[in-house]
């Protein structure tokens, strides 16, 4: 939730999320996300990238899940556990996905405020704005992927 709500928060607001922002901060934070790339790679060799991207899906699908699960875990709460039907099930499952609905239409969104403050305000560099398009990119790729799955049907025999 963090990552999806920082690209967020900086094309919102112009506030960006780290204190030194520019050529310093892309001198270290490239090669260390390089690496990090790598070092995922490395320990999935043998893994397809349509796999690996499967995987930044179900991060991103499952994450309010995830905070549901700390949480219970604080607070020493149970949660209560459906079997869930094995087949696929035909409908529309929207419902299912709130957060992830949210979070889409707050990046687009984002994205347009962050441009109109680009072109018409000075609000934002055309470097903060670039690195954030890019970012939400990323996650709107990510996010449509679990909205995608929520509504598809499968073909009819």
């Amino acid at each position: 939730m963090i990552l999806l709500s920082c690209p967020l928060i900086s094309l919102g607001t112009g506030l960006i999320p780290v204190g030194s922002f520019g050529a310093d901060f892309a001198w270290h934070f490239i090669p260390a996300y390089i690496l990090n790339r790598i070092t995922l790679w490395i320990s999935a060799w043998g893994i397809s990238w349509r796999e690996l991207w499967r995987n930044e899906q179900y991060m991103i699908g499952l994450f309010p899940l995830q905070i549901q699960a700390v949480l219970s875990v604080f607070t020493g709460t149970s949660i209560k556990f459906e079997v869930t039907p094995k087949q696929r099930q035909s409908g529309i499952y929207f419902s299912l996905i709130p957060v992830q609905i949210f979070f889409f239409l707050a990046t687009i969104m984002a994205l347009i405020w962050g441009g109109f403050q680009l072109l018409f305000y000075d609000g934002l560099s055309e470097l903060t704005y670039f690195i954030n398009a890019v970012w939400c990119v990323y996650h709107l790729g990510l996010l449509w992927s679990i909205i995608r799955a929520a509504y598809w049907q499968p073909e009819e025999q």
